[in-house]
């Protein structure tokens, strides 16, 4: 489900709700998905935004452990409504963010919109003529962050 809100008369943002990756679920996200996968237990989800304005993230169990392993970007969370609220406003750069206690661990990472310009999924090429085609030849790829 997706909902469509302004934001100062300019721009407009998209609302991801119910969005399920891996064995991961948010209840929703002011922020944009980039991508999400899963790499062996864990999930990952890439969500970037405008540096400034307040986002939220919300995961539908309200006994998540919320920790920031890096970045700038300083995040607050509380539970609500039956779910884990995640509250912040995107720094420029790159935050790692480690959710506990759901289904399980989730790793997500927090981007500007200017370096999220700069990423990208890349194939991880396979053997034979067909390795670097995704789902053909290879299923791995690398988050890739840099010009």
């Amino acid at each position: 489900m997706l909902w469509l809100t302004s934001l100062r008369r300019k721009d407009s943002r998209v609302i991801v709700a119910n969005y399920c990756w891996g064995v991961s679920c948010i209840s929703h996200s002011s922020a944009a998905v980039m991508t999400s996968t899963s790499l062996g237990n864990v999930d990952v989800l890439v969500i970037y935004g405008d540096a400034g304005p307040a986002y939220q993230l919300a995961f539908p169990d309200p006994n998540c452990q919320i920790d920031q392993l890096s970045g700038p970007t300083m995040i607050s969370s509380n539970s609500s409504y039956g779910r884990t609220v995640v509250n912040f406003s995107i720094a420029r750069g790159a935050t790692l963010v480690q959710v506990t206690g759901g289904t399980r661990l989730v790793l997500v990472l927090i981007l500007d919109t200017k370096t999220a310009y700069f990423t990208w999924e890349a194939v991880v090429p396979g053997p034979g003529t067909l390795g670097s085609q995704y789902k053909i030849g290879s299923n791995e790829t690398a988050l890739v962050i840099g010009p």
